[in-house]
């Protein structure tokens, strides 16, 4: 009978062992999905890149038609202008605590969430962002060059182009930060 019992015993703790093999198994082969998923998705978030370039060329072209007749150095002056505006709404508190949020919640919808990348949510900014960017076009560029369609198109082209690359790229920061925290799962899923 002591035999039937240790017999019992032994063939249960086979099952348990291969029960929690088989789980963790399952869990590295989740995690695994996900790190390739995680990786499809930065692939196509790079690809949007050319795109937003081939807006903002043609909004250029669009503007320096419009100034044609100012010449090539007033046009690149406003260029310039532009190009330092932009840079002083990226450069703001506003714009960072913007950005730091989006691309959290995105990297999260992503990884968590398994939501595909073109299918991700952009979130309006709010209304410091937008009073901010507003305080700094009204301080830095002419009343007279705002009433332009085509300039204020180009800003708002560089100003999307240039928030958009940074935020792609802290995106991807954070993905990347998601599949170490994943691969580090799965290897500490073999050492068991």
């Amino acid at each position: 009978m002591t035999k039937n019992l240790y017999l019992i015993y032994a063939l249960l703790a086979t099952f348990a062992t291969v029960s929690a093999h088989v789980n963790v198994i399952d869990t590295a082969t989740a995690l695994q999905n996900k790190l390739s998923f995680i990786a499809q998705q930065k692939e196509v978030i790079n690809q949007e890149e050319p795109k937003l370039i081939a807006t903002h060329e043609q909004a250029k072209q669009a503007m320096h038609l419009s100034m044609s007749g100012l010449g090539k150095d007033n046009v690149n002056g406003v260029i310039n202008k532009i190009d330092m505006i932009v840079g002083l709404i990226l450069e703001t508190k506003e714009f960072t605590n913007y950005s730091e949020y989006m691309t959290d919640f995105q990297s999260s919808l992503i990884a968590t969430g398994g939501l595909k990348a073109e299918e991700l949510p952009t979130l309006n900014p709010d209304k410091a962002l937008f009073l901010k960017i507003n305080e700094i076009i009204k301080a830095n560029l002419s009343a007279e060059l705002q009433k332009s369609s085509e300039i204020m198109t180009f800003l708002g082209s560089l100003l999307t182009l240039k928030a958009n690359a940074a935020g792609t790229s802290a995106l991807l920061e954070k993905l990347t930060l998601k599949q170490e925290q994943l691969t580090a799962e799965i290897e500490s899923l073999s050492i068991q």
